[in-house]
C-alpha cells in the first residue's frame, strides 16, 4: 500500500486523527490496553516520518498499559495480530518489531454507534458517509445568536449605577455593630460596683492599702466607669460582673502606687514615746544629786565618783548603777 492510501485510510474517516480511528474500533474487536499498544505502533512508526518498521521494547508496553507481565503484552499484541492490525516481523525475547497492516480491512469499516433502548441489546446506528453530508453541522454558538430579541441588550453605564444601592448590606451590617457597642458601653455605665468595704478587703488581700472616703471612692468607680465605656465604644467591651470588678479592683491598686505614703500615725506615736522618756529624765536630776552628795560625804571630795547617769545612758538602762 502506497504511501497516498495510508493517508486515505487515515484522513477520508471525518478527518480524523490515528488516535480517532483507534478508538472507533476499540471495544468492538480489540480491548483498550490492546488499543493503547496499536497507539504507541502507529507513532512510531508513521509518527516518525513514516517509517514503515519499528522496534519497541516489551518495558515501554509494559509502562503504558501498567501490566505486570511480559506475557500480559504478549496477549495484547496477540488480539492485535488476529485482526491483522499489525504484524510482527522479529523479536528476540525483550525488544520485537513491529510494523502497522495497513490492509487490514478494520481501518475500512464505518464505526457504530451503540444506543441504549429498553431492551438490553444495544441498537446499533450506522453512520452516513462523508458524500451523503451536504450541510455542516450547526453549532451551538451559532444557533444561539440567530435566537435573539427583537430589540439587542443595552448595557448599563458604570456612572448610572447607584452606589448607595451596594453599601445597603453593608450600612445595615455596620448599624448592628454600633447598636452592639453602645449597649455594651450602656452595662459598664449601669454596671452597680461593690461597697468600698468590701474593695478595701479585696485591696487588702492582694497586699495593696487606700485610705479613701466614700466620695473619693465613687469619683474612682466614676473615672473607672468612663474610661471603659469609651472602650466599649471602640469594640473592646468589659462583660460580667467578676471581671469588672477584678479591673476595679486593678484601678485601685494603681491609684494606690501613686499614691504618696502616710506616715504620720507612726511619727505620732515615735513622738510620744520620746515625750515620755524625756518627762522621766527630767524626773531624775534630783535623785542623782542626792545620789552624788551622799557618795561626797562617805569617800569624800578628793575622789569623784562616776557619773551615774552617763553610765546609764550609755548602757541604755536608767535603773543600773555602778
Amino acid at each position: 500500500m502506497t504511501m497516498v492510501n495510508k493517508q486515505g485510510v487515515l484522513m477520508d474517516r471525518w478527518f480524523k486523527t490515528p488516535n480517532a480511528v483507534v478508538d472507533d474500533i476499540t471495544g468492538d474487536v480489540i480491548s483498550p490496553q490492546a488499543a493503547t499498544i496499536l497507539n504507541s505502533i502507529i507513532r512510531f512508526t508513521e509518527g516518525m516520518q513514516g517509517r514503515e518498521w519499528a522496534q519497541i521494547p516489551h518495558a515501554f508496553f509494559m509502562r503504558k498499559t501498567r501490566a505486570k507481565r511480559r506475557e500480559t503484552i504478549g496477549k495484547y499484541i496477540k488480539e492485535l495480530t488476529d485482526q491483522d492490525l499489525v504484524r510482527v516481523q522479529k523479536s528476540n525475547g525483550k525488544t520485537t518489531i513491529y510494523a502497522i497492516n495497513w490492509k487490514s480491512p478494520l481501518w475500512y469499516q464505518t464505526p457504530s454507534v451503540e444506543v441504549k433502548t429498553s431492551t438490553d441489546e444495544p441498537y446499533r446506528l450506522k453512520r452516513t458517509s462523508t458524500d451523503e453530508v451536504k450541510e455542516p453541522v450547526r453549532t451551538n454558538r451559532t444557533a444561539f445568536a440567530e435566537t435573539s430579541t427583537d430589540e439587542p441588550y443595552t448595557y448599563k453605564d458604570s456612572k448610572d449605577i447607584n452606589k448607595d444601592n451596594i453599601y445597603t448590606s453593608g450600612n445595615e451590617k455596620n448599624d448592628d455593630v454600633i447598636s452592639v457597642m453602645k449597649n455594651n458601653a450602656q452595662s459598664i455605665l449601669d454596671w452597680q460596683p461593690p461597697s468600698k468595704e468590701t474593695m478595701q478587703a479585696e485591696l487588702v488581700r492582694a497586699g495593696s492599702v487606700l485610705n479613701m472616703s466614700d466620695d473619693q471612692y465613687q469619683i474612682y468607680v466614676g473615672d473607672f466607669k468612663g474610661h471603659f465605656e469609651q472602650n466599649a465604644l471602640k469594640g473592646k467591651p468589659l462583660l460580667g460582673d467578676r471581671n469588672r470588678k477584678n479591673r476595679l479592683r486593678q484601678w485601685l491598686e494603681n491609684i494606690a502606687k501613686k499614691q504618696p505614703k502616710k506616715s504620720n500615725v507612726f511619727q505620732g506615736n515615735n513622738n510620744a514615746i520620746n515625750q515620755s522618756a524625756n518627762s522621766q529624765h527630767q524626773q531624775q536630776p534630783n535623785h542623782f544629786d542626792q545620789l552624788r552628795a551622799e557618795a561626797a560625804a562617805k569617800y569624800g571630795t578628793g575622789q569623784q565618783p562616776r557619773d551615774i547617769r552617763t553610765v546609764g545612758s550609755a548602757t541604755g538602762h536608767d535603773d543600773q548603777y555602778v
